[in-house]
């Protein structure tokens, strides 16, 4: 999970910082930029509270990577966002997906690791994003200047950054459910082959 967050955290401030001059580059007025990305925050708010209530219920592991493989798609189809109403769906969806990422990782880690090293791990991971939050937006860039006026090559770092991390984190809900899968099989083993005559033996051998 660590790994993907800092991979992931290489795209993820993309649209944050670019989604204004992408939008003015398609002939939109400045305000109307900013007024997206306003949007797009404000959807981010707004997922962090909703995404978080709706983890309690169907599983904080699933939803997190949910939250990863959406975000990470909706870049790809910012790709082809070129009319107002597509540019404020994509804020919307984009903002309310990567909400999650801040409400959720710290209690999957908890899950993960237990609440007392919550403050450790936390720490490791946020120092971990530090990387990706300097030189993500930076990278990306220095990618929109070589390939001007297109914007694709710098969104297309950013889907490939945020996809490899959803597939990282998407790392634990396999192991979380491979684990619950073993635990099953070694209760139905156990109730299909520990008869009470076997059950009988095991206390007798244990004495």
């Amino acid at each position: 999970m660590c790994l993907g967050s800092v991979v992931g955290f290489f795209g993820y401030w993309t649209p944050f910082y670019y989604l204004p001059s992408y939008i003015v580059s398609y002939g939109f007025s400045s305000s109307f930029g900013a007024l997206v990305l306003g949007i797009l925050n404000g959807a981010s708010a707004v997922g962090r509270i909703v995404l978080g209530l709706i983890a309690d219920r169907i599983g904080r592991v699933n939803m997190l990577v949910s939250c990863w493989f959406v975000a990470s798609l909706m870049v790809l189809v910012w790709l082809f966002c070129t009319a107002a109403w597509s540019l404020i769906i994509f804020a919307i969806l984009f903002g309310f997906s990567v909400g999650g990422f801040m409400s959720i990782t710290p209690v999957v880690a908890a899950d993960l690791m237990g609440a007392d090293r919550l403050a450790s791990v936390m720490g490791m991971l946020y120092f971990g994003n530090t990387f990706g939050n300097v030189f993500g937006p930076a990278i990306a860039g220095y990618l929109f200047d070589i390939a001007a006026p297109s914007f694709a090559l710098g969104i297309l770092f950013s889907f490939a950054m945020l996809f490899i991390g959803a597939i990282s984190v998407g790392q634990v809900w396999l192991v979380q459910k491979s684990s619950r899968a073993a635990a099953f099989w070694d209760s139905v083993s156990a109730r299909l082959w520990c008869t009470p005559d076997k059950a009988a033996e095991l206390v007798d051998e244990s004495d």
